[in-house]
Order: structure tokens, then sequence, then C-alpha cells
């Protein structure tokens, strides 16, 4: 509108920009308030999914799979725009060979969970036969009180995945009301964490690797 105020002056365009105007000082307000907090310990969000993925990693390097090949992957937060699986993908898709995507978020506090659908305007939905699979464990196993979630509003490494048509699921520490526990918040510390409900999700993912490898 600026762009075509120069060539077609019109004095009704500056008053038509204020809603975008105040849009940017609530952004520049958001950001200050941002960078005047402490910083938080980040357990939930997300170092419990780190955790989790180099415990995969130590498990399946002393007890391998018969028939699949391990990528154990941290690319950073999604925050910055998913930039480090983004990346990941741009340099190692054509070496995988049938490929899977397993993706890990916020694992301490609630779920165990499996993401069905998430997305900010695209919707990414997780595969359909990894679905299939993660239903039919969480039936035979009623002790991981796993159920199915949607993500609104946002997006996980699963629509990465996604994008370069690799089959992906991800595993989200959602409650069934929806709530992100301790999600961008100082209280985010280590003291929080549930051990059971990390059981059950350590108990549940490790279960549903193994059963896609056979």
């Amino acid at each position: 509108m600026y762009s075509l105020a120069i060539f077609f002056p019109r004095a009704w365009i500056w008053y038509a920009t204020i809603p975008t105007a105040i849009c940017a000082v609530l952004l520049a307000a958001l950001c200050v308030q941002a960078d005047s907090t402490p910083f938080t310990a980040g357990a939930n969000d997300n170092a419990t999914a780190a955790g989790l993925v180099l415990t995969l990693a130590e498990n399946f390097t002393k007890n391998p799979l018969q028939h699949t090949r391990v990528l154990a992957v941290c690319t950073g937060c999604e925050e910055v725009q998913h930039y480090g699986m983004i990346d990941w993908y741009k340099r190692h898709r054509a070496e995988l060979k049938n490929p899977r995507a397993v993706v890990f978020e916020m694992l301490g506090c609630a779920g165990p969970a499996w993401l069905t659908k998430e997305g900010i305007i695209v919707p990414f939905k997780a595969d359909a036969d990894m679905v299939a699979l993660i239903e039919r464990l969480a039936r035979e196993h009623p002790e991981w009180g796993a159920y199915e979630t949607k993500l609104s509003g946002g997006n996980t490494e699963m629509a990465d995945a996604v994008r370069v048509k690799v089959p992906a699921i991800a595993f989200f520490g959602i409650s069934r009301e929806g709530v992100l526990p301790y999600w961008h918040q100082v209280e985010d510390t280590f003291d929080k964490m549930d051990p059971v409900v990390m059981e059950k999700t350590w108990n549940m993912v490790t279960t549903f690797i193994q059963e896609m490898d056979n």
C-alpha cells in the first residue's frame, strides 16, 4: 500500500495501515518482553525429547534393529523456522531408502499422545500406516494411556518430513485438553517432569519402532 501511494497518493492509505502499525508495535513489545525475561531451563520443551533421542540412540546401538538403520537427529528448535531439519533433509534425503520419520516434542509432563494433523495454515497429516500402527499398539497396551491429538497454529518437524515425502508421525506431550505444559515459561524446570509419563512414553516409542522394524 505504501508503494502504491508513491504513484497514487491517497490520504486514506495512511488510515488503512493503522491496524498493521498497531500489530508492528505489539510485535516489538512482545520481543522486548521476551528479551527482558530470564532464560528458561527448557526441561519439557524440549530437553525431554532431546534426551529421548539420545537414549534411543544408545539403546539401538547396544540392541540393533534387524531390518532398520536408525539415524538419531537433533536439529535445534522449530522457532527458527525449522532451518536445522530443512538443512538435514537437503543434505541427506537422497541417501534414505524407504525412510520413516519419528518426531518427538515435549514428552515430560503430559501424554503420551501422537499427532494425526498439525499446521498453521497448510495442514500436514501423519502417515496413515504409522497412525494405524500406533492405534493398534495403544489398544493392545492400555497401561500407556496413549491417545491421539492435533496441533493447530503450529508445526513440529513432522511437517518438514511430509514436505520431502518422508512418511512421518510425531509423539507430542499435549494434554487431553490441548494444554502444552510449561510451554515457553520460566517455570519449565526439571523438577516438574513426571517420571511415570516419561516411562510410558519410552515404552510406547520403543515398542512402536520395534514394530515398524518387524
